[in-house]
């Protein structure tokens, strides 16, 4: 059963919101088994967009909906499962037209062409991307990975569709962006993470071989 409803914060939150503001969504999502990295990726850009223009968060699950609005920002729960997100299409105009977006952010592997066709009625797409081989088309795909430029994504993207790619479109907390670093010639300590959650224990099996 699909649900669209507001928590009250949220509810709240978009009154606030001036109407000449531009406003942009992002769909992301987040959890214990899938992990935060879409998440932290989007926040960092959340943060930085901020300075011109309202972002508001659209997530399947309170699990990342509580944690987006501990972070301060706006954020509506579709209450729908994040593996299957054509179950959202009934609820797109809806989405629309109550926060009027200028520009939908998507970070999901989940995506789907009807999916971004059916907010292409609407407003401009934009996809995060890592692989190069998920061949969907929006109005412009964001890859900032080292090798970005190496996937051949002119082969197959429409000519109108706006590419973004490389290291310096790398979404990097403010914190970092002030931090001095030298490049070693030889690595002495590495840290392992696996970002919000590791159910496979993965970190501690490179550890062991390491």
């Amino acid at each position: 059963m699909v649900r669209c409803d507001c928590t009250e914060e949220a509810g709240m939150g978009h009154k606030m919101i001036e109407k000449t503001r531009k406003r942009i969504a992002i769909r992301a999502d987040g959890n214990s088994s899938l992990g935060m990295g879409h998440l932290m990726r989007c926040l960092s850009i959340a943060k930085a967009a901020g300075k011109k223009a309202e972002c508001v968060f659209l997530v399947s699950e309170n699990e990342a909906g509580n944690f987006i609005k501990e972070k301060g920002f706006n954020c509506h729960v579709l209450g729908t499962d994040y593996r299957r997100m054509n179950e959202e299409l009934p609820l797109v105009e809806e989405l629309y037209r109550r926060y009027e977006f200028s520009l939908l952010l998507v970070d999901s592997y989940q995506c789907t062409q009807e999916y971004l066709d059916a907010w292409l009625q609407y407003c401009p797409v934009y996809r995060m991307d890592d692989t190069g081989e998920s061949h969907l088309q929006s109005t412009g795909l964001i890859n900032y990975n080292i090798y970005a430029k190496e996937l051949n994504y002119p082969v197959w993207v429409k000519e109108n569709m706006q590419l973004v790619l490389g290291a310096e479109y790398a979404p990097v907390k403010e914190p970092f962006l002030q931090t001095t670093y030298v490049v070693r010639e030889q690595a002495k300590r590495i840290m392992i993470t696996m970002g919000g959650s590791d159910t496979l224990n993965i970190a501690g099996n490179l550890c062991e071989k390491l």
